[in-house]
């Protein structure tokens, strides 16, 4: 508002008056940011809190200097704002370790008409949180060293990762196993001795070496198991037990004679590089063998099925001696797991613990009968027993569980195969397989004697994406000996399904949505796997005149342009999917509605009418006309004379201009009438503009001309 007064003019008679102007304010300025360009949040900021308020000012007055706020883009999906507190939010869990920078476009734009807009690219720095721990390069470590490594030698490195940075992302090491001869360096990872290994006394090692990042207050640690395996070295020498060696041996000798001792030296040598040795002598002295027991064994079964019960006499072994009695019973060697015994007293041979086929088939016994002389002496002889088969073992799969995979699509063939064993010889031992449940429309079949698992038809992943078989194996000789096993068929995906669109896509637009403005996100499914169902989307026969542009992925399609409905108020998008195999389309019908952005324009910038005086109380005088482009009610055209004319009235609706009252000149000629008229527009900050009527009153013609 600007108040001035006028000066005298240098005339005798003058007045002055204060005029005040009002300057109405138009919209001739651009909203300007003032907000930090980069901001920084932690990674675990909550969803939906407020990453930062974004604000721009506007110099302008009244709805001119009003600013509201969109995201060109929201990096994805991230982030999204509040439109009038310019507020960022989250709107996904943050991971630095996946993207630690991200980029949004913000669009400021008044509601002026036009609107103006600006626009700026905010950086958002993702903040480090200790919420990852070390991960160790591998999930165990196995190393051997010799035994005689020397004390503080480095035997190797472990290495872990921690993925978050600075405090957060840096390892110690250290070794739960504070008695173990090792000790580890703690920046480094080095494993290195602090003492001398004996393999003779702990041959492995098992250490817990735990890694740790160095955050001050919450560190994050995992552990990895390190084996130590040590290499034997020949630092031992063989030791000969028990010696020397006395053996007494049976020989035929003639009366009065007999035969010389044999002295045999034993050497015992291991296999190592440097290698060491023991030795002892063994005497054999030769007896006559009238002098050793007379021995008679009695094998009541050669043959033993292998489910004989424990306990049963197997032989019966006896014997005489010219010497000194008792004579005492032994099984001298071949009872391998002491599945015999022989009563030392009565030398009867007794099964002791169960027979099974599957382990021995058969065993040789060497029996000693020992007699009470000094010293003693014994003799020796040899049982051959066998060990039938009997039916006792059930059929047992390889896997408790089958994982198989198949091409959906494909012809019968081949999917896997599952095996059973049966431990039993011969027609004890053969199985039969089959499919008892899961088999959906019988679309497998399994060989019963090989185990083979194939497909009887083509296969439907979106039909049915996973069968789950319970598959059977059992005796042939006896149906009740069987086992189960699931076997999970997996069905692979092949590109055979095109995109579709699940609905007719139809939205409605404001003509001043801004540039960068969101309209209508386009969605299509797609029934394959999501390596099959990635969907790119594109807008066909794309030209200038469109003023949209859609995202690649998310199928979002954005105002790229200032629009305006009196230009066009409608656009049908033909947008495309594409898989990668299968394009489909879909129209999008984009409807621009209007807004109040034009004024009522007359059709002359003024009228100019004569009028004769009369003395009728309303006379139509003429009518003023305008046109708004807008449509609606923001079309709608309301007539005012602005200041109230006394003589003149105008109808609101149509512009027709009347008299208020009779019109009769007062004096000789003619009087001139000037008032303006305005027209308003009926939206909600309505516009208007206005034109200047002239109405010449003119004198009636009383007289007519003289005949």
């Amino acid at each position: 508002i600007h108040h001035f007064r006028l000066p005298p003019v240098s005339l005798q008679l003058t007045s002055s008056a204060h005029v005040i102007i009002v300057v109405d304010d138009v919209n001739d300025n651009v909203p300007s940011f003032v907000s930090a360009r980069t901001v920084s949040v932690p990674e675990d900021a909550a969803l939906h809190s407020v990453v930062v308020t974004l604000h721009a000012e506007d110099a302008d007055l009244g709805s001119n200097g009003e600013v509201l706020y969109y995201l060109n883009d929201t990096a994805g999906g991230v982030f999204s704002i509040d439109n009038i507190s310019g507020n960022l939010y989250l709107q996904q869990i943050l991971d630095r370790e996946q993207v630690d920078v991200l980029s949004v476009t913000v669009t400021a734009t008044d509601k002026g008409s036009p609107p103006m807009a600006a626009s700026m690219s905010l950086t958002v720095r993702v903040e480090d949180v200790n919420d990852h721990g070390p991960e160790f390069s591998q999930s165990n470590y196995s190393l051997t060293v010799r035994e005689d490594i020397l004390k503080g030698m480095s035997l190797f490195q472990v290495q872990a990762h921690d993925r978050d940075i600075g405090a957060n992302g840096r390892v110690r090491y250290f070794i739960e196993n504070v008695d173990a001869p090792f000790s580890i360096e703690e920046t480094s990872g080095e494993l290195f001795t602090t003492d001398v290994l004996d393999r003779e006394s702990i041959a492995i090692y098992r250490l817990m070496v735990i890694g740790s990042d160095r955050d001050p207050t919450h560190p994050l640690s995992s552990s990895v198991l390190v084996t130590v395996v040590l290499e034997d070295i020949n630092d031992h020498w063989p030791q000969i037990l028990n010696r020397p060696y006395v053996a007494y041996v049976p020989t035929e000798m003639a009366s009065g004679g007999g035969s010389e001792d044999i002295t045999i030296n034993v050497h015992v040598e291991d296999s190592g590089e440097d290698p060491k040795f023991d030795f002892t002598t063994i005497s054999v002295r030769f007896q006559n063998a009238s002098d050793f027991p007379r021995m008679h064994v009695d094998v009541l079964r050669n043959s033993l099925p292998e489910d004989e019960p424990v306990g049963t006499l197997v032989a019966v072994v006896s014997a005489t001696s010219p010497r000194a009695g008792p004579i005492s019973f032994y099984v001298a060697s071949g009872n391998f797991e002491e599945i015999f015994h022989i009563h030392q007293l009565s030398g009867n041979l007794t099964l002791e613990n169960p027979l099974d086929f599957e382990n021995a088939q058969d065993f040789t016994l060497l029996i000693e009968v020992r007699d009470s002389g000094s010293p003693p002496f014994s003799s020796f002889a040899e049982i051959h027993l066998n060990i039938s088969d009997v039916n006792d073992n059930f059929p047992q799969f390889t896997q408790v569980e089958y994982r198989c995979e198949v091409i959906e699509n494909s012809p019968p063939t081949w999917v896997c195969d599952v095996l059973s064993i049966d431990p039993d010889s011969g027609s004890y031992g053969v199985v039969q397989y089959n499919i008892t449940d899961g088999n959906i429309d019988n679309v497998f079949a399994i060989d019963p004697e090989s185990g083979v698992l194939s497909t009887t038809a083509s296969l439907d992943r979106e039909y049915i994406p996973e069968y789950n078989l319970t598959v059977e194996s059992m005796e042939l000789d006896n149906p009740l000996h069987k086992d189960r096993a699931t076997v999970i068929v997996i069905i692979l995906d092949r590109n055979d399904n095109a995109p579709r669109f699940s609905q007719i896509l139809f939205t409605e637009l404001p003509e001043d949505a801004p540039v960068g403005h969101r309209v209508i996100q386009v969605i299509s499914t797609d029934d394959d796997t999501p390596a099959n169902a990635v969907i790119t989307y594109s807008i066909i026969e794309q030209s200038d005149d469109i003023p949209f542009s859609i995202d690649i992925t998310s199928g979002y399609i954005t105002v790229v342009r200032p629009l305006d409905r009196e230009m066009q108020d409608h656009y049908i998008v033909k947008v495309n999917a594409n898989d990668s195999a299968w394009s489909v389309s879909t129209d999008v019908t984009i409807v621009i509605t209007d807004i109040n952005d034009n004024q009522p324009i007359f059709f002359s910038h003024s009228y100019t009418t004569a009028l004769p005086e009369t003395e009728d109380q309303e006379v139509f005088v003429m009518q003023v006309l305008a046109t708004d482009a807008d449509i609606g009610q923001n079309g709608q055209i309301l007539y005012f004379i602005e200041p109230p004319n006394e003589q003149f009235w105008v109808n609101a609706s149509s512009g027709d201009i009347y008299t208020k009252q009779p019109m009769t000149l007062h004096h000789p000629g003619s009087e001139i009438f000037c008032f303006t008229v305005f027209a308003y527009d009926c939206g909600n900050v309505p516009f208007h503009s206005n034109t200047t009527v002239t109405v010449r009153l003119e004198p009636y013609n009383h007289n007519p001309p003289d005949q």
